[in-house]
């Protein structure tokens, strides 16, 4: 009987090694404690993303601690996103973590040995954007969920990302009825700057009168532009309202890549000073003649180009009549008019300028 138990003793002394043995071996496979044993952990006490377009890829690294500010690896999933100055999402991705993950690293900031789980990320994987500043940064966030849902997040983590393309606008030539294209400078002047996707806005003096092309874009570094829209020549109308005109530009390095360039004139179109003519009062003699005082009320000298009386052409002196602004001259016009009745008079000078009045003989 003695013999019997001293075998069954031995028998559990030798399972309780077989245990510890194979506890040990699970630990180090980071498969034991289990995920509940373990303190949680409550923050980040290293998060970084080391490398950029220039490496080819990225290093996303980090380390979490508890309470305690000890080393609390856990399992869960971290999701990266990462984002340029105008908010755009570059990258948005996650990853499963296990325990086995993390490896020790020495931290010399911290001064201690921490756990650190890292890995590559293509920098292909993230799209180009427009940096914070001049060292071609965007900012990354991490987000760690634990097992258990609980959510920590460490952000404003500055990394390197891949710029969109800058076009330095320099130039921009007008065509107009003249063989040979204007250049005009935009009011906000030279040069104009912008990414891939942003809008500059150029605002140009341009006659109201003269119809335009948009005829060349030019630039500091290369960028040729390809399509304008909408389809041009635009006769611009002659009132003093703003008229924008909107066209798209892509660059022929980069078409098909990433984006269009999107500009926006902002055509502050001032109309050529111009003649008007009023009639400040008429008389018909006895041969049915009539005598028109023609005053010109506009900003520039206009010249008598023809008469009408009831839509038919009238002969009229002095031929070719010029008036300056402000004066007023009398017009003696063949109108044959004998009759009392309402009739039309119509007055047109070569640059266009008229007026239309109706006379009756009394």
């Amino acid at each position: 009987m003695k013999r019997h138990t001293a075998y069954t003793v031995a028998a559990a002394c030798i399972a309780v090694i077989i245990a510890i043995a194979a506890l040990e071996i699970l630990s180090g496979f980071g498969l034991w404690p289990p995920q509940s044993y373990s303190k949680d952990p409550t923050g980040f006490q290293y998060a970084a993303v080391m490398g950029g377009p220039d490496n080819g890829s990225y290093t996303v690294a980090f380390s979490l601690q508890d309470s305690s500010l000890n080393n609390a690896a856990a399992e869960g999933t971290l999701t990266l996103k990462i984002v340029d100055s105008r908010g755009q999402l570059l990258y948005n991705g996650s990853k499963a973590i296990w325990r086995s993950d993390f490896r020790d690293a020495q931290n010399a900031s911290l001064g201690k040995t921490i756990q650190v789980c890292s890995w590559q990320l293509n920098s292909s994987d993230v799209s180009p954007g427009v940096p914070f500043n001049s060292t071609g940064k965007g900012l990354a966030t991490m987000t760690f969920t634990n097992v258990n849902g609980t959510q920590l997040v460490a952000g404003n983590i500055l990394m390197s990302i891949l710029a969109l393309p800058r076009v330095n606008v320099t130039g921009v030539s007008f065509q107009t009825n003249s063989p040979t294209p204007i250049e005009l400078t935009p009011l906000n002047g030279f040069p104009l700057s912008a990414y891939a996707g942003d809008t500059i806005t150029m605002e140009f003096n341009v006659s109201a009168l003269t119809p335009i092309s948009i005829f060349n874009i030019s630039s500091s570094n290369g960028f040729s532009f390809l399509s304008v829209s909408p389809s041009l020549p635009l006769a611009l109308n002659s009132n003093k309202t703003p008229i924008e005109i909107n066209f798209s530009a892509t660059s022929l390095a980069y078409e098909g890549n990433l984006g269009l360039f999107f500009y926006r004139y902002d055509c502050h179109c001032t109309p050529e000073p111009s003649g008007e003519i009023i009639l400040d009062g008429y008389a018909f003699n006895s041969t049915g003649g009539l005598d028109a005082y023609v005053r010109n009320s506009g900003l520039i000298p206009v010249t008598i180009n023809s008469t009408y009386i009831d839509g038919t052409k009238a002969g009229y002196e002095p031929i070719g009549a010029s008036i300056e602004k402000g004066d007023t001259i009398i017009l003696h016009i063949n109108a044959g008019i004998m009759d009392s009745m309402m009739h039309s008079l119509r007055i047109v000078c070569a640059d266009g300028t008229e007026l239309t009045a109706n006379v009756k003989k009394i």
